[in-house]
């Protein structure tokens, strides 16, 4: 598949952001996730078995709680999904992290082929930074 390996920092304030859940999203909606350990520090995941990203332009969301994959058919209560339509859905903890670094990301990072390091330096007051590449 070509994937790239990303993984990083993500830091708020002067501390690292334990337990935050970090997508690297497609302009497609596709993605690859991670999430950081008590020193703020990720790997991202292809899938379940495979770490990987594909190359290109990412938007990145960095959120705290509960995230799941839910398709609208799911939400309304039909029962008779067939997995079409996917999309990524946040729990309530995310209202934790102002929504520049999620729902509404200003966050941005190009992905190249190979092994990359991206770290991320966020402030609580929801300004957006540049990725640390």
């Amino acid at each position: 598949l070509g994937l790239a390996e990303v993984s990083g920092t993500i830091r708020l304030g002067e501390m690292p952001l334990a337990n935050a859940h970090v997508i690297f999203e497609s302009p497609d909606e596709t993605y690859s996730y991670g999430k950081t350990n008590s020193s703020g520090t990720y790997t991202l995941m292809f899938n379940s078995e495979q770490s990987g990203v594909l190359p290109g332009q990412k938007i990145i969301r960095i959120q705290l709680g509960r995230i799941s994959e839910q398709n609208d058919d799911e939400e309304a209560g039909n029962d008779e999904s067939e997995g079409e339509d996917q999309r990524l859905r946040t729990g309530s903890d995310s209202s934790e992290l102002p929504a520049t670094y999620n729902r509404n990301s200003q966050l941005t990072a190009t992905v190249i082929a190979g092994r990359q390091v991206i770290n991320f330096e966020l402030n609580s007051d929801g300004s957006t930074t540049s990725a640390a590449q």
